[in-house]
């Protein structure tokens, strides 16, 4: 049966997941960088083409991914903020966007901890918002975007990148198409499914950590972080498990979003799907057979990609209900 967690719990998982793991972010998503970048700095080049000076915040910036990639953009008098929950993110963020010489300003900001998350800015302060991968990890999106609304100006821009699009997940035949090639290009990922349906993925865990016992010392360390924290707050009565958090951090992520129908009180600019074969084409996509084939389906499903980047406009008097 499928858990229900309340969002104070999937926040401070999060929290505190990325505090621990905040050396190891790149490493993880480092696939995501050279994807996103062509993408990130089409669509800023397109819609914040002005001389006027803009303040923008980059909420849930992680590791600095998507400062690194526009903040050169940027003109002197602008301003882009780091937003995040994580501390440790934080200053990774900080780190990576101090180095290179910028003309724009910076600013980084801790996102505290609440229900409903409210955001470090004031009202109608923004002229724009940025995120990438970020909005799945969130389990209370409706008032998640609500905030993103507060703190928009009127004509403000939301560029949402890197998200789950709900109408891959209802595509029998992408997930029928992906499963197969799965099976067929990643056989480790097909082990691991099929080791959890029968009950032998703890086993199969114990024997990688036999032959890897550095990182079941360091994953363990931080599980036993996370679960004694949580006690101490009061947020658990168990101890969750490696998978637990690994669902809870992307709570949303199974189900997606579809981002036609997301965001009602804005104006769409543009979407674009992609990734038609999720993990493979993130991580074999340099491979001339599987681009090609994702070219294919692109043309012959522009909606059901199973990632999706968009942009919305606020409206000059727009109210998010």
């Amino acid at each position: 049966m499928k858990q229900v967690y309340s969002e104070d719990l999937v926040l401070r998982v999060n929290e505190l997941f990325y505090d621990l793991i905040d050396d190891q972010y790149d490493d993880v998503h480092r696939e995501m960088e050279g994807a996103e970048l062509k993408r990130w700095r089409e669509n800023v080049a397109r819609y914040l083409n002005t001389t006027d000076p803009l303040t923008i915040a980059d909420i849930g910036s992680g590791s600095g991914l998507v400062g690194t990639m526009i903040a050169p953009m940027l003109k002197r008098g602008d301003l882009f903020i780091c937003a995040d929950l994580s501390s440790g993110m934080l200053e990774r963020a900080e780190s990576a966007l101090r180095k290179p010489l910028l003309q724009c300003r910076l600013d980084f900001r801790k996102i505290e901890r609440g229900t409903p998350i409210r955001l470090p800015f004031d009202d109608g302060t923004l002229d724009a918002v940025t995120m990438n991968s970020v909005l799945h990890h969130i389990k209370e999106t409706e008032e998640f975007l609500r905030e993103i609304d507060r703190v928009l100006k009127p004509g403000g821009l939301y560029f949402l990148g890197h998200e789950p699009n709900s109408r891959f997940v209802e595509s029998r035949v992408l997930r029928l198409n992906y499963a197969i090639l799965k099976g067929l290009l990643m056989p480790r990922h097909t082990l691991i499914k099929a080791s959890h349906r029968l009950g032998l993925y703890p086993l199969m865990l114990r024997l990688y950590h036999a032959v890897r016992p550095a990182k079941r010392s360091r994953g363990l360390a931080q599980l036993g972080t996370i679960n004694s924290t949580l006690r101490a707050e009061g947020l658990i009565e168990r101890d969750l498990t490696f998978e637990e958090i690994a669902g809870i951090t992307d709570i949303r992520d199974s189900e997606g979003f579809d981002a036609q129908q997301l965001y009602p009180g804005f104006e769409p600019l543009s979407l674009e799907t992609y990734n038609h074969m999720l993990l493979i084409s993130i991580k074999h996509g340099d491979r001339s057979l599987v681009r090609n084939y994702e070219s294919i389906l692109r043309r012959r499903y522009p909606d059901r990609g199973a990632t999706f980047f968009a942009v919305f406009r606020k409206h000059d008097s727009s109210s998010h209900t």
